[in-house]
């Protein structure tokens, strides 16, 4: 498992509202996940999309 992958399951264990499922972003070239924090600010962790 990669950091990316511990920090999607972290966020699902805290109940974390989720705004975008992860997905690979193709602009970019990453995976992608959307959450909302406590206050109501959208923030997006990123990591490697894993093909390279």
């Amino acid at each position: 498992m990669n950091n990316f992958d511990a920090a999607v399951r972290r966020a699902r264990s805290l109940k974390a509202e989720i705004v975008e499922e992860p997905h690979v972003n193709q602009q970019a070239q990453h995976k992608e996940i959307w959450i909302r924090d406590p206050d109501g600010f959208v923030v997006v962790l990123a990591g490697p999309d894993g093909k390279t």
